[in-house]
């Protein structure tokens, strides 16, 4: 689903919205743009903390729908935390249920607080959500709050809430769990004989389901795995209607870095979403080409986001000092780097996984059961 305006008065929405009715914020994803127009006016006319109270109560009821939930956390990070972190149970079912919003995780990393009662409600959430994507987008604001790698910690909770077969994690590419589930299980005789093929098989087929394709889009970019047939259809699903479809295939082809991708992120640098031009910045950053930094600085005398503009600084930064080119080329030298693919001395790959957890049991974070 596209986020969307509709040209809907903010007024309008926001006297809907604390009288209870919902059905504009149930049935569209509104534009982040649009969402932060709100939350102002909101707090001119001096209904804000009422606004979010209405929301959180919306989500404390578990009946609402997707395009719900994502607006509220696209609106609620435009809300000083503290507003927000008091209508957050300590204990109790309304809490619980809490923990199954995909938004709701997603806007408290994006405040940048490490406040023990957000930090606190996070760990929950991957320790006890049944919501895979609240799960992974838990740890994930972890990440953002600098406390956490969020693949990792995602490993270790889920070798303690169990690990399914590799078989079950093939067929599964659309669920977070069992994304994770397949770098576990992932080593040399199994990644190029099973997981990349199916991966690749998922991300080619027009008829997969979206979820499936973010999947399927998320592990490519994860093993930064590309051929002609993937370059194809990365390139085709990124001109989808479908927004996180898009996100999911450009974060990919960030991560790849291939000069192979070099128009089309120097063409989303002025895509109007300033998300896709921070990533479009970032895949720019990875591709050690003339035609990067030239498109980067000429973006940057244009840009206006500071969220942007550090994106496109580091960019330039990374692909003109010496020593980051230097390790931008040694990473792609080696290619992707997971479990027990890791070189020793001899510079040899570990077949086996288990040497891998062995070395990182110990600093991967402890989630309680």
């Amino acid at each position: 689903m596209t986020p969307q305006n509709n040209g809907y008065p903010v007024a309008k929405l926001l006297e809907e919205l604390c009288g209870n009715e919902f059905d504009k914020f149930s049935t569209t994803i509104l534009s982040e743009i649009y969402l932060k127009e709100l939350a102002s006016y909101a707090r001119v006319a001096g209904k804000l903390e009422e606004l979010v109270s209405f929301l959180m109560s919306g989500l404390k009821q578990q009946n609402y729908t997707r395009a719900f939930d994502w607006n509220c956390g696209s609106l609620i990070q435009h809300v000083a935390p503290e507003v927000v972190l008091a209508q957050i149970p300590r204990e109790g079912n309304e809490r619980t249920a809490l923990y199954e919003s995909i938004g709701l995780t997603w806007c408290l990393g994006e405040f940048g607080r490490r406040n023990q009662v957000l930090v606190e409600f996070l760990e929950d959430v991957v320790a006890n959500s049944k919501s895979s994507e609240s799960w992974w987008r838990a740890a994930y604001a972890l990440e953002k709050l600098g406390l956490v790698d969020a693949v990792s910690y995602l490993k270790s909770a889920l070798r303690s809430q169990g690990l399914p077969d590799l078989a079950t994690c093939l067929t599964n590419l659309g669920n977070e769990r069992y994304r994770i589930g397949l770098l576990l299980h992932s080593k040399l005789d199994n990644l190029h004989a099973q997981i990349l093929p199916k991966a690749k098989e998922v991300l080619c087929s027009m008829s997969s389901k979206p979820l499936e394709h973010i999947g399927a889009a998320w592990v490519i970019g994860r093993f930064r795995y590309v051929d002609l047939e993937v370059e194809k259809a990365l390139r085709y699903l990124l001109h989808s209607e479908n927004y996180e479809i898009k996100f999911y295939v450009l974060q990919a082809i960030r991560d790849i870095g291939s000069i192979h991708f070099l128009k089309d992120l120097v063409q989303l640098l002025d895509d109007s979403d300033p998300l896709l031009r921070k990533m479009a910045a970032q895949g720019l950053g990875k591709i050690d080409h003339h035609s990067s930094v030239e498109a980067l600085r000429s973006r940057l005398i244009k840009e206006e986001l500071p969220q942007v503009l550090s994106a496109i600084t580091q960019a330039i930064y990374d692909l003109t000092h010496y020593a980051h080119r230097q390790s931008m080329f040694t990473r792609r030298t080696i290619g992707a780097n997971e479990n027990g693919m890791i070189t020793d001395e001899a510079d040899k790959w570990y077949v086996n996984p288990d040497i891998y957890h062995i070395f990182s049991e110990s600093q991967d974070p402890v989630v309680d059961p």
